[in-house]
């Protein structure tokens, strides 16, 4: 039902939408019932942020709930594999399923829907792998606004707040559109430049949004468009989404936009959540209340407190694609654990653009978490995109914002030869149309081709 009303929603005119929205409250970021969840979701995490107990009996609850829909309603793939470990599957026993990835599911989708569920198809991004066709439950998109609100509320959003968002959604010749349903505007950062920065700037100010949201990459760029400029707009806060960031990024957008910048992790595929907090940058709070998380290392098992592996997740809301240990090909740090290797809270969490890893010429692989600059020179530069196809080399393709100034070049690149020693690097200095984007708009900070054989 919910995909259906989607097609609708996106086939009728733009007035006519928002007449709609407006006159029968279709919007549910708006909605007294999904703030009253919200409220609810705080109360469960000044708890469960500090009461492992608390945590694990949501755990618990969730991984029980999630388990008996399995078995009820037959999910074919794991019917044997559950009855095999006589269905045991309490946080401990859960070890021993093993997990499954993204290939697993493209392979054989049909055993994992629950088609007796409500809810629709979509993909996942695809920015360093191939797109991946999911189906998501009506109740799940639900449940998954509710906390990803928990998150922009903590930092300053509140109900039928205007919003400024910077994501890759195609608006054609655009520059901007109004979109009723999260009462935001949307800016075109395919289009965003310096010849028309005055005109969004404009608009911008036009619509007085309160908050932001949108991709790092994008408000980074924004952030050096407007420098200089007087621009009449006081945000309460901004939210990151979909791209990895380094902390030079955020400093930038804060000190620009005169406010406080956090994140949440998120995927597609509705099976795990995470969120920081004004008070607590950088640390990741799981919600239980979502799916559970377990970050695993190279041999499937759970990492100790301080480990760092990828992330793991099973779902509790998703029940028409009801994903166990699903590996995300994300990575993360467990910052703090529970006595079973839970993880309460994670830190360092890196994207899978391109797995996020490069291989230096001695075949060691070398996290791209690792390769934060910080100088400011970078900031000078529209976009900054590594690629790699062959062990030890990289190319670094850098779009400059203006006139590149000599020194900011040899700058940047003295402190990426310092920290990618083991590298042949070659630099190109170029234009948009030479760095790769995403479907969706996306602009990866790594781009591998390296075949497996040329990883292992």
């Amino acid at each position: 039902m919910l995909g259906l009303l989607k097609k609708i929603y996106e086939t009728i005119p733009e007035p006519v939408a928002g007449f709609l929205v407006q006159t029968f409250g279709l919007s549910y970021v708006s909605s007294k019932k999904a703030w009253s969840k919200v409220f609810e979701l705080d109360k469960q995490f000044r708890r469960f942020s500090e009461d492992e107990t608390f945590f694990l009996l949501l755990v618990e609850n969730g991984l029980t709930r999630i388990i008996e829909h399995v078995l009820s309603v037959k999910v074919p793939y794991y019917a044997d594999k559950i009855e095999r470990i006589n269905g045991n599957l309490d946080v401990n026993g859960l070890e021993s399923l093993e997990p499954i990835d993204s290939e697993t599911v493209r392979k054989s989708l049909n055993s994992f829907v629950v088609k007796s569920v409500n809810g629709y198809y979509t993909t996942t991004g695809g920015t360093g792998r191939n797109p991946l066709l999911i189906r998501i439950s009506d109740d799940a998109y639900y449940r998954d606004y509710e906390h990803v609100l928990w998150s922009w509320y903590r930092n300053g959003y509140y109900r039928k707040c205007r919003k400024l968002t910077l994501r890759g959604v195609n608006l054609g010749d655009r520059l901007w559109k109004y979109n009723p349903i999260y009462n935001e505007l949307l800016i075109n950062i395919f289009l965003m430049n310096e010849k028309n920065i005055d005109a969004i700037v404009r608009e911008i100010e036009n619509f007085d949004p309160e908050f932001g949201h949108g991709y790092p990459s994008a408000w980074t760029r924004l952030s050096k468009l407007i420098q200089g400029r007087r621009i009449r707009m006081q945000l309460r806060g901004i939210s990151f989404v979909s791209e990895n960031f380094t902390e030079e990024q955020r400093k930038l957008v804060e000190e620009t936009f005169s406010c406080c910048v956090t994140s949440f992790y998120g995927h597609s595929e509705r099976a795990g959540f995470a969120a920081e907090i004004p008070e607590n940058k950088g640390i990741y709070y799981v919600f239980p209340t979502y799916g559970l998380i377990e970050v695993l290392d190279e041999h499937g098992r759970r990492v100790p407190e301080g480990g760092f592996g990828e992330v793991t997740c099973t779902t509790f809301i998703n029940k028409t694609l009801p994903l166990i240990r699903y590996r995300t090909g994300d990575f993360a740090r467990v910052h703090k654990a529970t006595s079973s290797g839970i993880p309460m809270s994670l830190t360092e969490i890196s994207g899978r653009w391109g797995k996020d890893f490069v291989y230096d010429k001695y075949g060691n692989k070398i996290s791209m978490t690792l390769v934060n600059v910080h100088s400011f020179a970078q900031y000078n530069f529209k976009y900054i995109q590594f690629r790699q196809d062959t062990p030890g080399k990289l190319s670094v393709y850098l779009v400059p914002f203006e006139k590149l100034r000599k020194r900011d070049f040899e700058d940047l690149k003295r402190e990426f030869i310092e920290k990618l020693k083991n590298f042949d690097i070659d630099f190109l200095i170029c234009d948009e149309s030479q760095i790769v984007f995403s479907k969706r708009g996306k602009v990866p900070y790594l781009v591998s081709t390296l075949s497996e054989e040329e990883k292992s």
